[in-house]
C-alpha cells in the first residue's frame, strides 16, 4: 500500500476502505492536475517573488495546523 494511502484504513470503516482509497486517489490525481495550473496563473499574475510569498504563507498555515493537530492528539490521547 503506497504511503499516501496508508492513513485511509484508520479513518474509514473497514467496509468503506475501497471508497476511501478511491476518494484519496482522486484527490491525489486532481492535485497533480490543478497544482501546475494554479502555479502558472500565480507566476503570470504575481511573478516569482509572489509565488514564493504565497508558498511561504501556505506552509506557515499548514505548519500551524499540524502543530495544533499534534497538540490535540497529545491532550486527547
Amino acid at each position: 500500500m503506497p504511503s499516501f494511502q496508508s492513513i485511509v484504513p484508520s479513518i474509514v470503516e473497514p467496509k468503506q476502505i475501497s471508497f476511501g482509497l478511491a476518494l484519496n486517489s482522486t484527490q491525489f490525481n486532481l492535485s497533480r492536475i490543478l497544482g501546475p495550473v494554479i502555479a502558472g496563473i500565480l507566476l503570470v499574475s504575481v511573478g516569482a517573488v509572489g509565488c514564493f510569498a504565497v508558498s511561504a504563507a501556505l506552509r506557515t498555515v499548514y505548519s500551524c495546523c499540524a502543530v495544533d493537530t499534534v497538540q490535540s492528539s497529545e491532550i486527547g490521547g
